[in-house]
């Protein structure tokens, strides 16, 4: 087709796992592929099949560490932008957009760049001596694109407060769901995965999370004290962690590690209850992903404020349970929702269900970036 786009997503996409950071690139090349784009996108695994995007594979360059790694994606990038020509750049996270936001300035590379910002270090390390330095790494790469998108108004706004972006060069294209890949187990499948995982007489809270950055490990730490005190006070709860990485501390005897798994929505079908535990300073990225596929799967959330971050438009009481990051207080918010009566119960499930549903999938994430692109042209 002679007017189709070309499109590079110069990204750490993994095939075998788009979870974590790896889902906004994921997602977003794929249905812009639905949008009659040619889509090429970087991968650390290699799926030859693909035939949009179509995948390039550079695992070889992802397994160094800084600076290393940003020596070889100015290398690669420049390489790969020589080879495809691509009409637009996508880049996500730090180290790829710097190396072609520096490609960008040195003008090696003059195709229009995208940067995606799905998080901030100014708001989430606390080292004050890497701070200032991670923080001059972000603003270049904001500086050098032509554009750069966050998944949330207050990330926008963030950015343009403390590093001064100017208005119309960042614009929110919000994160989302795929609703092709969901799929509620029936009430017979879900007794038999209770039955055996030893859970039949047990009420299930789920918490996502991957031990791939200190967030989740700030969150995890908060309902080991829950998950103490539901046990002192004999309340029957069990907690299933998923995501990779390893264990964190000594857990209680009342929480379990899943390990990564495939059958993702096994585990959110028998879920009485799902938990987005994180203090205020346990920000990561611009919205967490997590809790909206909790509303999606039809759980009830318990979360406090910054787990629902980044969600325009989520209500405490309508669509979720907010509590505050004390233990005590999340435990009763816990054995609060998991009392409601049903008819509020689902009427809480629906609505948070319709906000994701009307708000935050990949397909409309895609066309808003499709719109903002054609804006570059």
């Amino acid at each position: 087709m002679p007017n189709t786009k070309k499109i590079l997503f110069f990204t750490e996409i993994d095939q075998d796992n788009p979870y974590g950071s790896h889902i906004r690139p994921f997602f977003l090349a794929k249905y812009l592929c639905s949008e009659k784009y040619d889509v090429f996108a970087t991968c650390i695994n290699y799926n030859i099949n693909s035939k949009c995007p179509k995948f390039i594979n550079l695992s070889s360059i992802f397994k160094f560490s800084r600076p290393k790694k940003y020596l070889y994606h100015l290398k690669y990038g420049r390489n790969i932008v020589q080879k495809i020509k691509p009409d637009y750049i996508y880049t996500h996270l730090h180290t790829a957009s710097f190396a072609l936001g520096l490609l960008k300035i040195l003008r090696i590379v003059k195709e229009p760049l995208i940067v995606d910002m799905h998080g901030s270090w100014g708001l989430e390390v606390s080292n004050s001596l890497l701070k200032p330095a991670l923080i001059l790494i972000e603003s270049f790469c904001i500086y050098a694109s032509d554009m750069t998108i966050v998944p949330s108004e207050e990330l926008k706004k963030y950015f343009q407060n403390s590093y001064g972006v100017r208005p119309g060069k960042i614009v929110v294209v919000p994160n989302g769901v795929n609703n092709n890949s969901f799929r509620l187990l029936n009430d017979l499948e879900k007794e038999n995965q209770r039955a055996k995982l030893g859970l039949a007489n047990k009420k299930i809270i789920i918490l996502t999370a991957p031990r791939n950055n200190n967030s989740n490990i700030i969150a995890i730490k908060l309902m080991y004290e829950v998950m103490k005190i539901a046990k002192e006070k004999g309340v029957n709860l069990q907690l299933l962690i998923l995501g990779g990485g390893p264990t964190v501390g000594t857990p209680p005897a009342n929480v379990a590690y899943t390990g990564f798994v495939r059958n993702f929505e096994m585990f959110m079908s028998i879920a009485d209850v799902a938990v987005a535990p994180y203090p205020e300073g346990a920000a990561a990225g611009g919205a967490r992903n997590k809790t909206l596929e909790y509303f999606k799967y039809e759980i009830p959330v318990v979360s406090t404020v910054e787990g629902i971050r980044g969600i325009d438009g989520a209500m405490p009481e309508k669509d979720f349970i907010l509590s505050s990051d004390e233990p005590l207080d999340f435990l009763q918010k816990i054995i609060m929702c998991i009392g409601m009566d049903n008819k509020k119960r689902q009427k809480m499930i629906d609505d948070a269900n319709d906000l994701v549903t009307q708000n935050y999938t990949w397909e409309k994430s895609a066309k808003q970036l499709n719109d903002f692109l054609k804006s570059l042209a």
